[in-house]
Order: C-alpha cells, then structure tokens, then sequence
C-alpha cells in the first residue's frame, strides 16, 4: 500500500521493532477486515519495522514535527506553496506531530483501507491530489467526491486537511491535459464548495481542461470566487451544438453546454481563466443561436468578471441577462451590478458580450475583438445593449469604459438597441477597424426612446461610420475623436434635443456629421453643434458631399445651432471640404466660427444667422 511510516519518538521504541504486543488489540478485527480491503496488521508489515525507524529518525532529525498548511498539502520548508493551496504562516488544520503517524497512500489504497485508527493521518500521493487526510470516526454519511472526502470500501470517511474554504481543481480529479474529460471534475469541485461559500483555484496546465458532457453550472450560490492564472476550459471538438432556451430558468443542468452558468447567484468572482467555446472546431446549429455561451450571468448579483480571456463562444462570449419565470407568476429577475473588467472577449458566433435586460453593468477596460467572424450569426456586434420586450424588461444603469472593440463582422462594433434604456455612458474606448458603424444608438420608430446616454472622450477610427444616431436616443456627445472613417463620422436620424460638443473630426470622407433623406420623419428638428474641430473631411469619392455638416431639416420650425466651431483645410489636403451645409431655411444660427481654406471660403454656413464668424 505505502511506502513510508513516520512515527513520533514516544511510540519509537515500540514500534521498531514492530512488536506482536502492539498489534494484539486489532489484531482479530484486521483479520476480519481483510477480506474486503487492506488491514492495519498488513499495512504495518507492509511497511515493515526498518522503515519505521528510519523515517521515525528522519522526522526526528528535522525537528519531530510535520505541518499540512491550509491547502492540506505539506510544507517541505521553502516558499509559500506549491500551487495547490498552500498558503505560508498558520493553519487553522491540526499539526501533525510526534504524536501521530502519517502513512503516505494512494487514493486507490486509501479507498480499500477497512481498518482506520483515530490517530492515524494520511498523505494522498497522487499527482495534483496531494494532501494529508484524517480519519473521521463520526461521519457515516459524507459522499465519495474525490477531491476533500473519500470513502474506503468498508464505509470510513477520510477528511482532508485544509481551511475549508479554499479547494483546488486538482483534488477533484481534474487533469487538465486535453484529453481526460473534466467535466465531471470540475463540477464535482464547484459542488463541494460550502453552502456558505468558498474559493477554488483552476491550476494552469500546460494543455487545457477538455469539458466533453457540459459545461459548469452554479443556480442559487452565493460568496464563490473561482480563479486561476489563466487555465484553458475548452469544449471538447465535434461535440453537437445544443439548443437550450434563453428566456427560461434552470433546475438543473442538463443540456448545458455555456463553460461556466451562473443562475440566481449573489457575490461571484471569476479571475483569470480563459474559456474556450472551440467553435471553429465545432458546427453552430444552423436555424438559429442555441444560447451556449462562454460565460453567462442569469439573474446574478453582485458579480465580478476579471482577467479573463473568453473566445470562439457558440453564441455569446458573455451574455448578462434575466431569470424568467412563468409560476406561480409570470416574472422575471434581472442581473445587477455586475462587473466586466480587463478581459479579452474575441471571435463569438453571435456576440462577444450580451447584456440583455440588466440593471448596472459595468464593462471596463477589456479588448473586444473580431466578433461574428467564425459561423457568424447576427447581430455580430463587440459588445451589444438590448432589452427584452417579450418580457417588458429594458436595460439601464450600463457603463462601457475603456474598452478596445474591432473587427466586429456586423453592421455594428457597439450598439444600444431597443426601447427605453436608461442611464447609459460611453466613455474612453477605441472602437476601430469595421466595415459597419463603431457605435449604433437607436429605437423602433414609435418606441419610447432611451433616456441620459452620454457618449465622451472615444475614439472612433477606420469604421465606414463613427456613430449612428437614430431618434432622440442620445443627450451628449462631447470630446470624441472621429479620424479616418471610411464615411460619416457621426450619421444622424430623426434628432431632437441632440448636444454635439467638443468633438475634432478629421479625414472622414464624406463628411463630420451628416442627414441627407427625403423622408420628413428622419430629418433634424433640433441640435446645437458647438466647440467642434472639422478638419479636411473630403475625398474625391464623396467630393459632392465633402463638408464639414450636412443636414436635412424637417421644417422651417427647426432648430439648428453652430457656435464655436472650427472648419479647417490643411494645405496638404488633395480635395478641400466645404462648411456647414443645411438643405432648407429654418432656425439656423451661426456664431463665433473660424473657417480656413475651405472650398468656398465665401459660404461656410449658408442659411444661418450669427455674428462673429471669422473666414481665413
């Protein structure tokens, strides 16, 4: 069974050599038990007595006292752990001293120990299970969960040694070598955490954990954080893509294939894992998304999201919603205060972040990037704010900050989407590189619209337009660059009560802003332009449009106002923008504007009445 006995100096004389006085009082019961697993008497001459003396004199030499740290794995005298939650200092797990044994096993031969005694400790040698386990005489019932109990053949329980809140992957079983499947594993992991809570550490492994027959599922814990220093969950290659409802709620988790589910769960935090949906090893259902996500946050608060590289999801790479119920009554419960922070998100089917019907989500200083791009479905936007009006649900309270989207596949790199989202701002990102627009704020026609959106101090760059605005969906626009698009650095519908402040629009082709229809209902009724640099926004591709604003106004009643603002021409430019253009007389007013070089210098806000324009 073992290979080494450490015995203390008070029983060593009697153990070496093992004496038949000794063993007489188990001896009759370990004859009886070792007919179904391995006895005491058998595992003592199994040892044999020249062993126990030598590793009785080693103990002794190095100071007759063994210490299992907090991670129950021992601490062999230099640094703070061995990656398998060893914590350096104190513990509050009893020290194993000169007054016990420790008998090194296997879990294979701990499980077919039939003839435990109380002071007897065990040192589990398997590789990443390590740990010293004690017999528990009092517990009849515990499972067998591979990781923190284990259960012999003739029903004893071994306990491991640890803090009993923090848990390693690895006890469990988990492999992490890209073939073994870990599913059962890990989720036999998440499961032995406490009702009250608790933390598992994934350790990196040179290869990934392969998660075959479903993803992780958590419904209804509270006060976990789940971490690692970037460990690879993946989903096996060739497994189906299984369609699982998105407005529904969970008892359990059959059919899930999301890497990691958490359903009605309070206080979480993921940190450092990296999750791998492996859709481009895998084929989408083809009739529509099948909601399988890398991470999904359903009905969750207080939620922390942070350092994690999430990619190839089968629908999402995140996607924070609701929980839905329909009895006893029709309700719903939607996720709130959730928060997205320094994670990678990249090459999702659908989108690479969903937030759907929440109520205070933070998504901050992440990458997003190359959403739709592998068996893309739409929308097939970087990071997509919607509601869910099936359900009477909005979003509100959502700050984006400081995140890096490109080469979203879709028609959008970020949109807001939908009716009546409240409380929203955009603030320092750089959303670039896209053949659609970098950032879409829009309703349905005869939706309520969105209310407090502020969009500031972004970047918008090589997109074929900066900004889509439809409707009175957005309050501010301030201290934005728009450089290079490939049209439009903002295109507006419909707006009404629109602030343009402090923005500099440079070499977009067409133009800086711009309203160009015939349809009465999407014309301007009132804006104010003020305090914006325009900067060579011409080409010859668009060289009957090229100006710095053009509008379409939807009445003579309208309001348009351009105070402050600077339209430029460098004397590099190969085609010369013109000024501020309006198709129509109205409310126009234009005040304390500079304009230099421009196509025709002598017309740089035709229509509009003002003082203290300045042509250079």
């Amino acid at each position: 069974m073992t290979r080494n006995l450490i015995a203390e100096n008070e029983r060593n004389q009697a153990l070496s050599p093992l004496s038949t006085d000794s063993m007489s009082g188990t001896e009759s019961a370990d004859v009886a038990g070792s007919q179904h697993g391995i006895s005491r008497r058998k595992l003592l001459t199994m040892l044999g007595a020249a062993g126990v003396t030598v590793a009785a004199s080693q103990l002794l030499s190095a100071g007759g006292t063994a210490y299992a740290d907090k991670g129950g794995i021992p601490n062999h005298g230099a640094g703070g752990g061995n990656g398998n939650g060893n914590n350096q200092g104190g513990s509050s797990s009893p020290a194993v001293t000169t007054s016990d044994c420790i008998i090194r096993v296997t879990i294979a031969e701990l499980r077919s120990y039939t003839s435990p005694q109380p002071n007897e400790q065990y040192y589990v040698t398997d590789a990443g299970q390590e740990g010293h386990f004690r017999y528990d005489a009092a517990d009849a019932t515990s499972p067998d969960n591979t990781g923190t109990v284990l259960v012999s053949t003739s029903g004893a329980r071994f306990k491991r040694n640890f803090d009993q809140y923090t848990f390693n992957a690895s006890w469990f079983g988990a492999k992490g070598n890209g073939v073994t499947n870990d599913t059962p594993a890990l989720q036999a992991a998440i499961n032995a955490l406490p009702p009250e809570g608790g933390h598992l550490h994934i350790p990196v492994t040179n290869a990934f954990y392969s998660l075959e027959t479903g993803g992780l599922w958590l419904s209804d814990r509270s006060n976990i954080h789940i971490s690692s220093t970037h460990a690879i969950l993946k989903i096996k290659a060739g497994v189906p893509d299984t369609p699982k409802l998105q407005d529904s709620t969970y008892t359990t988790a059959d059919n899930n294939f999301t890497l990691l589910y958490l359903q009605n769960c309070t206080n979480m935090s993921i940190e450092g894992l990296q999750l791998n949906g492996n859709i481009s090893a895998r084929t989408a259902y083809a009739a529509s998304e099948t909601w399988q996500s890398c991470l999904k946050i359903k009905g969750c608060t207080n939620v922390v999201v942070r350092d994690c590289f999430i990619t190839e999801g089968m629908t999402d790479g995140i996607t924070v919603t609701a929980t839905y119920q329909t009895t006893p009554v029709r309700e719903a419960f939607v996720s709130k205060n959730i928060l997205i922070d320094s994670c990678t998100v990249t090459k999702c089917r659908r989108n690479n972040i969903s937030l759907i019907a929440q109520d205070g989500v933070t998504v901050s200083n992440c990458m997003v990037d190359e959403a739709g791009t592998i068996q893309g479905i739409s929308p097939k936007c970087g990071i997509d704010v919607e509601p869910n009006p099936n359900w009477g649900l909005t979003s509100q309270n959502i700050v984006l900050r400081g995140n890096t989207v490109k080469r979203s596949a879709g028609a959008y790199q970020v949109s807001f989407g939908g009716a009546q989202q409240h409380n929203m701002l955009v603030e320092g990102h750089t959303i670039r590189d896209s053949g659609g627009t970098a950032l879409n704020i829009e309703t349905g026609r005869n939706d309520p619209f969105c209310t407090k959106v502020i969009v500031t101090n972004n970047v918008f760059t090589k997109n074929k337009y900066g900004m889509r605005v439809v409707g009175k969906n957005a309050d501010l626009i301030s201290n934005n660059i728009f450089l290079e698009n490939e049209q439009i650095g903002i295109i507006l519908y419909s707006s009404d009560g629109l602030l343009i402040t402090g923005n500099k629009f440079t070499r977009n082709n067409y133009a800086g802003i711009f309203n160009s229809t015939a349809d009465v209902s999407l014309k301007i009724r009132c804006i104010s332009i003020t305090n914006n640099w325009f900067e060579d926004n011409a080409s010859t591709a668009a060289a009957h449009h090229s100006c710095s604003v053009k509008l379409s106004v939807a009445d003579a009643n309208s309001l348009i106002i351009f105070d402050s603002n600077k339209q430029i021409n460098t004397a590099s430019a190969p085609l010369k923008m013109k000024g501020v253009v309006i198709d129509a007389a109205c409310n126009a007013f234009a005040n304390g504007n500079i304009s230099r070089d421009l196509l025709d210098p002598l017309h740089p806000h035709d229509l509009f009445a003002g003082v203290g324009n300045q042509s250079l």
